[in-house]
């Protein structure tokens, strides 16, 4: 069974979600047998397709079910599959078990986003993208924080949106892409000026680089530190960060800091694959930690 809303809407306008599953189920080699509808009450017709199953009555049904935990072999218990998008390659899933997945997002939020129990943190992100389903799920809510979740794009219904929700649910770490920064950069000052970001203590950015204006720009009119990390739907967490929970390096803007606890990173030039000197532009490599 796979979940699908009837339709979404982003920046006003109103997407039909359902021709585009009803594509990938022709496509898929393995067929799914239900698909869970969630009606929003935003498109104009309920579809009637034979693979739907309403999500109401199961609601009514289980709404107060208990489910108990269950022991799992760490290094076997399927938890998800998420899907690269392309830019790397051709797109393949990437499986992630329970245990490992579970041990590396809790120290991500101690060792190098800093999150305690009973912080609130908010990442603006695509739920369905890595970051999305690390950082908006799993991570605070192992580590004991609250986690905000916010539909929507960053400029809708105004461009001060998510400073009204910094305010307004006191959040203390902060985690978005760059883009989404240079869009809000377009957007009247005022807006980031009329709320009160006190509970505000760093701002995280990743996904794409990080160029040093836009750094220097939001860094400056937040008054907070901006932190860039790096890392790939391939890895799940940070590859490469500021270990502000294990010693407090300086943050440089332009840099994503060193790698993470676990990951063996060279730097090597991509036509020889010799390690790369001091200054020469290269290619990431992740060596086998024995």
């Amino acid at each position: 069974m796979i979940p699908e809303a009837l339709a979404c809407a982003r920046g006003g306008k109103v997407i039909d979600y359902t021709p585009l599953v009803d594509e990938a189920l022709s496509r898929a080699e393995y067929k799914v047998p239900q698909v869970l509808l969630i009606d929003r009450q935003l498109a104009s017709e309920r579809l009637q397709a034979s693979y739907l199953v309403s999500y109401e009555p199961m609601r009514e049904q289980f709404f107060d079910a208990q489910v108990p935990c269950g022991m799992a072999r760490i290094e076997r218990a399927f938890l998800c599959a998420l899907y690269t998008s392309g830019t790397m390659g051709k797109p393949k899933g990437v499986q992630r078990d329970v245990g490992g997945y579970a041990v590396a997002l809790a120290a991500s939020m101690e060792h190098i986003f800093q999150g305690e129990p009973g912080d609130t943190m908010f990442t603006a992100s695509d739920i369905g993208w890595v970051v999305g389903h690390s950082c908006i799920i799993y991570a605070p809510l192992i580590a004991g924080l609250t986690t905000v979740m916010y539909e929507g794009t960053p400029i809708r219904p105004d461009g001060g949106i998510w400073w009204r929700l910094v305010e307004q649910y006191k959040i203390n770490l902060m985690f978005t892409a760059p883009t989404a920064i240079r869009v809000l950069k377009k957007q009247d000052p005022a807006l980031m000026d009329k709320y009160n970001l006190s509970s505000l203590r760093t701002l995280f950015l990743a996904g794409e680089p990080l160029d040093e204006p836009t750094a220097q720009r939001i860094q400056s009119a937040l008054k907070k530190p901006v932190i860039d990390n790096y890392w790939q739907t391939e890895t799940g967490w940070p590859m490469i960060a500021i270990p502000r929970g294990i010693e407090e390096l300086p943050s440089k803007l332009g840099s994503r800091g060193v790698p993470s606890m676990g990951f063996n990173l060279t730097l090597r030039n991509e036509a020889t694959g010799k390690p790369c000197t001091a200054g020469e532009k290269g290619g990431g490599c992740v060596r086998r930690v024995a």
